[in-house]
């Protein structure tokens, strides 16, 4: 039990990017045992990283949402304003070079949204399964070479 509690606590320092060296000492592991979880562990750290940065842009409001939102705002008062204005107004052709910007800004942030029926999502699913399936064939191949007690025996060495 003490070793899924240390196992967590490892995936938590690698996902805020501590070293191996620095996780292995503060864990009070070898670092040995640090590399064989760092790659037995490394989708659930880069599942937690991943969550991680996601919080973190959602602190600092640079989430495309936020971004698109703030872009919106600013252009909206941009917008106001050169209602307000006389064109003959020197300040004008400044505001129209800031409208400009704040759209291209939009435009950059917009994603591209993708809408699928049923049987798309259903392709999808079975080609992402297949995939998988193909990744865990190849480092199940890798994972299976042979010890050097084989390769003496077979005359390899």
């Amino acid at each position: 039990m003490k070793e899924v509690e240390t196992k967590h606590q490892f995936v938590e320092l690698r996902a805020q990017g501590k070293s191996l060296r620095i996780a292995s000492d503060e864990l009070k592991i070898g670092l040995q045992t640090a590399v064989r979880w760092e790659r037995e562990l490394k989708e659930q750290i880069a599942n937690l990283k991943a969550i991680e940065i996601d919080a973190l842009l959602e602190r600092h409001q640079l989430t495309v949402q936020a971004q698109i939102e703030r872009y919106g705002f600013e252009l909206a008062r941009v917008t106001e304003e050169l209602k307000k204005r006389d064109l003959s107004d020197v300040q004008t052709p400044k505001l129209y070079d800031i409208m400009v910007k704040l759209h291209a800004r939009v435009e950059e942030a917009l994603p591209t949204l993708t809408v699928r029926d049923d049987d798309e999502i259903a392709e999808l699913k079975v080609l992402s399964e297949l995939v998988a399936l193909d990744e865990a064939k190849s480092i199940e191949g890798k994972n299976t070479h042979w010890g050097a007690g084989q390769w003496r025996q077979h005359g390899a060495c």
